[in-house]
């Protein structure tokens, strides 16, 4: 997969793209978790190459994309969706596309089909959040003791290191990281870090990753009565994001293809499972 910069009308946006498959192939989209980015999961979609033309961006705020507001306490997840629709008119304004996203990546997944349905043709959830949460104003003290605890965990993250190493041992085997391989761990360095005078830093700040945790702006009670292209939900087994009773009213739904837990996996399934997702999402396409 290649780096590219797109110019949208909301902005630029930089991704990683692979048009090896026939030109008649379906466009794919994958959005990416909150702190994360798309070098992540190139492993992960790049089995997928024969069978879509990929694009996976960073969001803003996020790997090589700007946080054009740098003191804005929300990135707001619907303008995250906007983004994607931005970007997907620009890359292929006449054909449709299909919709896989991780996280953040899945509920602005979902945002998408439901505000523009007519770009869509269906959508791979994995481990969407699909629970209550509550913005706060601003991050000030006082603010924070009733923050969504994620939010208080980044802005609690030293954003400057002074050498690859220390970085490494900072984060291996550790809080988030603590599920992934050494080659995952590899690629969430190359792409989350940059250059700078006194060493590396985080392209997403503690301040955007703490914003974008701040940023949820649905009701996820809408869905998914307001799906109306088909879809499959897979969520982790053991700290997921999606509650029993949630999954059980997706799998309901009559254009949901599946909806069920993956064993062996926790909210990062997209780097456990990986042959599993992409077997689910071709026959999702097959569908």
């Amino acid at each position: 997969m290649q780096r590219q910069i797109f110019e949208t009308p909301r902005g630029p946006q930089s991704v990683l793209l692979s048009t090896s498959a026939s030109p008649s192939a379906p466009w794919l989209h994958f959005g990416h978790a909150t702190g994360m980015h798309a070098r992540l999961y190139a492993r992960f979609l790049e089995p997928l190459a024969p069978h879509f033309k990929i694009i996976a961006a960073d969001f803003r705020g996020h790997g090589e994309s700007p946080f054009f507001l740098q003191d804005n306490p929300i990135n707001d997840w619907q303008d995250l969706s906007e983004d994607t629709l931005a970007l997907i008119n620009t890359v292929a304004p006449a054909q449709k596309f299909w919709l896989m996203g991780h996280s953040l990546g899945a509920v602005c997944a979902l945002l998408t089909l439901t505000h523009h349905p007519a770009r869509i043709a269906g959508v791979m959830a994995l481990d969407p959040p699909l629970l209550p949460a509550q913005r706060v104003p601003d991050f000030t003290p006082a603010n924070l003791e009733n923050a969504f605890p994620l939010i208080r965990t980044s802005l609690n993250r030293s954003p400057h290191f002074p050498d690859r190493a220390t970085i490494e041992a900072a984060y291996r085997g550790r809080g988030v990281f603590k599920t992934f391989s050494e080659a995952d761990l590899m690629a969430y360095l190359e792409g989350g870090l940059a250059p700078g005078p006194n060493g590396l830093h985080l392209r997403c700040t503690p301040h955007a990753e703490a914003a974008t945790f701040n940023g949820f702006s649905t009701d996820p009670k809408i869905w998914p009565a307001a799906l109306t292209r088909p879809f499959s939900l897979l969520a982790g087994q053991t700290n997921s994001t999606v509650p029993d009773d949630t999954l059980a009213r997706y799998a309901v739904h009559p254009l949901c293809h599946e909806a069920r837990r993956l064993p062996g996996t926790d909210h990062f399934l997209p780097l456990q499972a990986g042959e599993t997702i992409r077997t689910s999402l071709l026959s999702l396409l097959r569908s």
